[in-house]
């Protein structure tokens, strides 16, 4: 674990180590286990204990008075950097460590508790809607102050009667963001798509990490844990090939690699999938700002987005980022037996038949909603075959042919920026590699329809500039 340091001699380390010393103090009067000077190697060198602190700094703390937001609970993000550092103060006190307690904490233990403050924090969420984002299904938002009645009834309206979006507007989505040609394009495109492929609550792919991703090499789709911010359950969803290069998820996720922001690989912290939506407070109501902004500048679209190529204005009024979980939920019920479209949206209907309590979703159960979000012909009904699904472009071809395929390796990190410092799972040898190549290989096989309707440009480039080196 990267080491901490929590004496250094700026204000802010001054702050930080005053801060970790009230919430330790107050955690030994809550929890009974006596003062820090006097707990043990036993105790502090071992994952009880620290299970506990989450629990608490979850469920129980809340900031003091005369702090910035005072009275509310930590973040999720706050949770977990509060617990590497006392972790770090730990391994500090005890250096010389007995063998039996060298080993702590290890990559999979510090994974396991980043995945159990996410859950908790996701439970607390559900039971106090502190994003507030708005997503479909949710408590209408907080009365706000008083003399601002006729906003709050117009949100409250507007929140009832949001519009599906189906996979055609989402689809329009991706071509304008695509002919914006910019890193901003890109991430909102990714996001966007991904929020639709997942069928669920606008806030949700927020909290999708690298870590929670897995490739399927039967099914040939990126398989992701999302946690439910309603009912706190974590719910599979599946992200595949589309039948076009606008309803295609590795082409959004191959452009996405391309323009982001590089981001810093650390083991102790969540990598997140999407990093953009956790800089706001409301990753719901980020989504429908980049939805909002194509559309025409009297429905307050941005001025950016004007351009005839780019402005949208057949998007139906009042289009959010709530509407994708409604259009992806009309679109699955039209195309297959509720009992496979829950599979893919996440609702629970264990209220409505003792036969929903049998379901469990599987990868396979997944695959006939691959197919209707990624805008493949489906068939109608009970003819919705299960199947393996859409199968996206692929490399093997050119291995086939006698390419040399290290040269081609060395041709995607190059332009994915893929280095040491990247997530280990998209390099060659992690498990997300074969996502990340049938990614490079969609690309090639849209490179040249794209190049004719001047998409992503700058992608394309670098995928030139890429090929001549």
């Amino acid at each position: 674990m990267a080491e901490l340091k929590l004496s250094g001699d700026s204000s802010s380390s001054k702050r930080q180590k005053k801060n970790i010393d009230r919430i330790l103090k107050r955690f030994a009067s809550f929890d009974g286990s006596g003062s820090w000077d006097n707990l043990t190697e036993a105790v502090l060198c071992s994952g009880e204990f620290y299970l506990r602190l989450a629990h608490w700094l979850v469920n129980e703390y809340k900031i003091p008075p005369k702090h910035q937001n005072e009275g509310h609970p930590l973040s999720c993000s706050t949770i977990i950097g509060y617990i590497r550092m006392i972790i770090n103060r730990a391994a500090t006190k005890f250096e010389k460590r007995s063998w039996k307690t060298a080993a702590f904490p290890t990559p999979k233990w510090n994974r396991k508790l980043t995945d159990r403050i996410l859950r908790l924090t996701f439970k607390r969420y559900a039971a106090t809607g502190e994003l507030g984002d708005h997503s479909a299904s949710e408590q209408p938002p907080a009365t706000p102050a008083k003399g601002a009645p006729d906003t709050y009834l117009t949100r409250v309206l507007l929140l009832a009667c949001a519009a599906p979006v189906y996979l055609t507007d989402v689809m329009l989505l991706q071509r304008s963001y695509a002919r914006a040609n910019t890193s901003q394009g890109a991430v909102r495109k990714f996001a966007l798509l991904s929020t639709q492929r997942a069928a669920g609550r606008s806030s949700e792919i927020a909290w999708s990490t690298y870590a929670n991703m897995q490739w399927d090499s039967h099914f040939k789709h990126v398989f992701v844990s999302i946690v439910q911010k309603k009912s706190a359950k974590l719910k599979l969803a599946a992200f595949g090939a589309g039948a076009t290069r606008h309803a295609d998820w590795f082409l959004a996720f191959g452009d996405f690699l391309v323009l982001q922001p590089n981001e810093i690989y650390s083991e102790d912290q969540p990598n997140w999938l999407i990093p953009r939506l956790q800089e706001t407070s409301a990753p719901g109501t980020t989504l429908t700002r980049w939805i909002q902004a194509v559309l025409p500048s009297e429905r307050g679209g941005h001025s950016n987005y004007q351009d005839k190529r780019l402005v949208l204005p057949q998007l139906q009024p009042g289009v959010t980022a709530a509407g994708l979980r409604r259009g992806a939920s009309n679109e699955l019920a039209a195309a297959m037996p509720t009992a496979l479209a829950i599979r893919v949206t996440g609702h629970e209907c264990k209220g409505v038949s003792a036969f929903f309590e049998y379901l469990d979703v599987s990868r396979a159960g997944l695959m006939p909603g691959s197919v209707v979000l990624g805008g493949w012909p489906s068939g109608h009904g009970e003819r919705l075959q299960m199947g393996k699904g859409p199968v996206p472009a692929s490399l093997d071809a050119l291995e086939e042919l006698g390419f040399d395929m290290a040269k081609i390796d060395g041709m995607i990190d190059t332009l994915f920026r893929l280095d040491t410092a990247s997530p280990p799972m998209l390099l060659c040898d992690g498990h997300l590699r074969p996502a990340v190549c049938a990614a490079f290989a969609t690309m090639v096989m849209h490179f040249a329809d794209r190049r004719q309707h001047d998409e992503m440009r700058e992608v394309l480039d670098l995928m030139m500039r890429v090929r001549r080196k």
